[in-house]
């Protein structure tokens, strides 16, 4: 779906913008979830509209309440399960 579409181009242009800007020095500057949790802060498109800084993705809500995994804070701060390409659940 374009909304889909749309916020994966909103998501990728984060990670650009952050990067040519500087306000990451180095990727490893961060924990990979500050990238990832900075770029889906601007994901969020409704009705075909970005909607700018906003709560939760509405796709990733729906990942996040479909997952059976238990969400666990301890990997996350460890910086693990972010770098091995995309899941679902370890996004939402």
């Amino acid at each position: 779906p374009a909304s889909v579409t749309l916020s994966t181009a909103i998501h990728e242009l984060v990670h650009l913008l952050v990067d040519v800007s500087g306000l990451s020095p180095s990727p490893d500057a961060f924990p990979h979830w500050v990238h990832e949790g900075l770029a889906m802060q601007f994901e969020p498109v409704e009705g075909g509209r970005w909607l700018g800084v906003a709560g939760g993705n509405a796709i990733r809500r729906r990942d996040w309440e479909r997952s059976t995994r238990p969400h666990r804070l301890a990997p996350l701060l460890r910086d693990d399960g972010l770098r091995h390409g995309y899941d679902q659940a370890r996004y939402a």
